[in-house]
């Protein structure tokens, strides 16, 4: 009984150690990644950034940023994209969280090309229940890119600005584009970790002693 016992603290506690999971924070491609072929401007004569909004709804789940991927076509220029991570600001984009850069990965618009893919190296909080922004955006004045939109029927808050003006938003079609994250850790107090961490020792102690008078 004492040794179930022992197993159970350990198990108990490798599980209280054990790493995160990455998880779908958000996620509006169709199967196989798939999306329509028309889009959103990006870049272009007017410089066009366009955002979408999306919430870490996960039952108080907070994650930390891993993975941005977005389905994004080059029409014609330079092969660069800015992505944008922003906070959220009375519905409209916010600061900025973090932010990409991505050369040469742009398939020609129009096709169903792989989804473009922006690593986090800052791996920021996303919190639980909060929205924030994916804002695409031109490096330069020559490139013209769109984002597909997505082909699931998900619609939600869109925003869009040319030439660094205010920010317009519609409720309207998202495009394309998935958010993937690390789980943070459960919070367990000090306390209570010692707690177990001691009982679990007693415990092995006690199994111990009971074998070596067997």
């Amino acid at each position: 009984m004492k040794r179930l016992s022992v197993l159970l603290y350990v198990a108990f506690l490798v599980l209280l150690a054990a790493p995160a999971q990455a998880d779908i924070i958000y996620d509006n491609f169709g199967p196989g990644d798939s999306y329509q072929t028309i889009g959103w401007t990006v870049g272009s004569l007017f410089d066009f950034d366009q955002g979408n909004a999306f919430a870490v709804d996960s039952l108080g789940m907070d994650y930390y940023l891993e993975t941005i991927e977005l389905a994004v076509g080059l029409v014609s220029g330079p092969n660069e994209l800015d992505v944008w991570l922003m906070t959220d600001l009375a519905d409209e984009p916010g600061t900025t969280v973090e932010s990409f850069h991505i050369t040469g990965e742009m398939g020609s618009f129009g096709y169903l090309n792989p989804p473009l893919t922006a690593n986090s190296l800052l791996n920021p909080l996303l919190e639980a229940d909060e929205q924030y922004w994916l804002i695409a955006s031109a490096t330069g004045p020559d490139t013209w890119a769109a984002w597909n939109l997505n082909s699931t029927g998900d619609v939600g808050l869109r925003a869009y600005r040319a030439d660094l003006d205010t920010w317009g938003v519609s409720d309207t079609t998202r495009a394309a584009f998935r958010v993937t994250g690390l789980s943070a850790p459960v919070s367990v107090s000090e306390p209570a970790t010692m707690l177990l961490l001691g009982s679990g020792l007693l415990g092995l102690a006690g199994f111990r002693r009971r074998f070596n008078k067997g």
